[in-house]
C-alpha cells in the first residue's frame, strides 16, 4: 500500500530545489525535469543574465512547488479511496 506524503513538505522541497518535492512523492521522472530546470535556469542566473536567470530560476521553482503540492494532495485522495474500498466488501445481488 502506498504511503500518504505531506504536501507542504513536498511544496516546501520545491521552492528549496526544484524537483526534490517530485521525488518526495515519487514521481521520479517529473523531479528529474523540475531539477534539471533548476539547474538549467541556475546556470543562466550565474553565466548569462542575472535579472532573466533569477526570474526564471524562482518561476520554476514556484511552479514545481504547487505542482508537488497538488500531486501530493491528489496522491493522498487516491489512497483514501483505495483504503476506504478495501474496507468494504462488495456485495453482489443477482
Amino acid at each position: 500500500m502506498a504511503k500518504r506524503k505531506n504536501p507542504f513538505l513536498a511544496a516546501i522541497l520545491s521552492l528549496l530545489i526544484a524537483g526534490l518535492g517530485q521525488i518526495y512523492i515519487r514521481k521520479y521522472p517529473r523531479g528529474a525535469v523540475f531539477l534539471s530546470l533548476e539547474i538549467i535556469t541556475f546556470g543562466t542566473f550565474l553565466w548569462i543574465h542575472h535579472d532573466v536567470g533569477g526570474f526564471l530560476n524562482l518561476s520554476v521553482s514556484i511552479f514545481a512547488a504547487y505542482d508537488a503540492y497538488k500531486l501530493a494532495v491528489k496522491m493522498n485522495k487516491e489512497i483514501k479511496i483505495e483504503e476506504k474500498s478495501k474496507e468494504m466488501p462488495e456485495v453482489y445481488i443477482g
